[in-house]
């Protein structure tokens, strides 16, 4: 039975779960809702003790909501880096599993990932391995598009490297910002 614990505070939803998480609440949190900017419900998977209540509360009362950088390192390591290196993973086993190496061309899709670019609206050179490392994903987006856009970038790297390919990683990070896809 969820049991909710309301409070009025203003918090970082992920730095408390963690808070609570790390504490010795014996009892499984379940959620926390944030309603509003201070309206918050920390709910369990069952009724904590009065014990594990008193940590709660002491828990809340002492949390100190995330600074913006600390907010968007959480985000970037709980969502978008993960979500890029699920997407080179996959990109590397598609090609392992389509004979990359057999093929000798491992190293030059390496070269392409590392090669630098000059892309619209960047003013210095960027590769797209350096665009992933940083999280940029709308650089990505733009550098995927300029080798798409270039074809001879990626001649004689048939099957690993297509404008299909491109195309479908591409729109991997595009559903990832939540934005429409390219065609």
């Amino acid at each position: 039975m969820i049991t909710a614990y309301p409070f009025t505070k203003a918090v970082s939803a992920i730095k408390l779960e963690n808070e609570i998480k790390a504490s010795a609440i014996a009892t499984q949190l379940d959620s926390i809702i944030l309603n509003g900017t201070n309206e918050l419900s920390v709910r369990f998977v069952n009724a904590l003790s009065a014990g594990d209540e008193g940590i709660l509360n002491s828990l809340v009362t002492a949390h100190v909501a995330v600074t913006s950088v600390e907010s968007l390192t959480l985000y970037l390591d709980g969502v978008i880096f993960p979500f890029i290196k699920n997407l080179i993973n996959e990109f590397a086993a598609t090609n392992i599993s389509q004979g990359i190496t057999q093929a000798g061309k491992a190293g030059d899709v390496l070269g392409l990932f590392e090669k630098q670019y000059t892309v619209s609206g960047i003013s210095k050179p960027v590769s797209l391995k350096a665009s992933f490392d940083t999280g940029s994903l709308y650089v990505s987006r733009a550098i995927i598009q300029h080798v798409r856009d270039n074809a001879t970038e990626y001649d004689g790297l048939s099957p690993f490297v297509s404008d299909a390919k491109l195309l479908l990683m591409k729109n991997k990070i595009e559903t990832q910002l939540g934005i429409a896809l390219s065609t």
